[in-house]
């Protein structure tokens, strides 16, 4: 039963460098072909998983060092689950998991509430809607869009602190952070001078909080929650 599901991450991942091994009727392992780390899997009314590296000597280290666990009966939560396992036991703290998804789905929103492409205000809000939906997906062990929109407007309602809280459980406050998604959160945490207006703005169009010096994300979380909130609006307006 592990080796079958074992076999189908493999193959729903496209992952041509990994061997299924076989443990036991409900247990497996999934070993790259360099054997730097493994998955392992254990099948019952549902799937946990767990990842580790490797010791230099080539035996299995103790999985609870590293230790990341989904219980679920749902496949396509197991892949996407699968695919950030990997991803954090190759470059731990380093790789947001579906980043791209979380800014395809964060311009979504925005995109209905923003109407300035381009502008600071734009960004800013983008930026929250990303980090929130991507810390969510990676705390629930979920695919980003898999996170409804209530879990996501009750942790935006929460305020900074909480947003701030998901991106730290991302690694993106790491010095080890890389990539996108840290550039992203580097962006948004980062003062803005009062003068003059156009570094304000970081030279682009800026309406919310103009000449204020917080952080992006201290300033428009709110702005954010009530994006997702028009969002959900239907597009004529809501119903009378």
């Amino acid at each position: 039963m592990a080796e079958r599901m074992g076999q189908m991450i493999v193959d729903r991942c496209g992952w041509t460098d990994v061997t299924v091994q076989w443990v036991a009727h409900d247990q497996a392992r999934l070993v790259p072909h360099s054997r730097s780390w493994w998955i392992g899997i254990t099948v019952g009314i549902s799937v946990q998983m767990w990842a580790d590296q490797t010791l230099d000597d080539g035996t299995y280290g103790d999985p609870s060092a590293r230790s990341q666990q989904l219980w679920t009966a749902d496949h396509d939560a197991v892949f996407a689950a699968a695919r950030h396992l990997r991803e954090q036991v190759e470059q731990p703290g380093k790789v947001v998991p579906e980043w791209r998804t979380a800014v395809d789905r964060a311009e979504e929103i925005t995109a209905r509430a923003q109407p300035v492409p381009g502008s600071w205000d734009y960004r800013a809000v983008r930026g929250i809607l990303a980090v929130t939906p991507a810390g969510l997906a990676h705390r629930e062990r979920v695919p980003v869009r898999a996170v409804t929109t209530a879990s996501l407007l009750e942790h935006l309602h929460r305020g900074p602190s909480t947003v701030c809280a998901l991106a730290d459980e991302l690694g993106l406050s790491s010095s080890s952070g890389t990539g996108p998604a840290a550039d992203e959160w580097t962006w948004l945490i980062r003062p803005w001078p009062s003068e003059p207006p156009a570094a304000n703005g970081d030279n682009q169009t800026r309406g919310i909080g103009r000449g204020l010096t917080d952080p992006a994300v201290l300033v428009c979380t709110d702005w954010a929650a009530l994006a997702v909130q028009t969002a959900e609006q239907p597009l004529d307006g809501p119903e009378a």
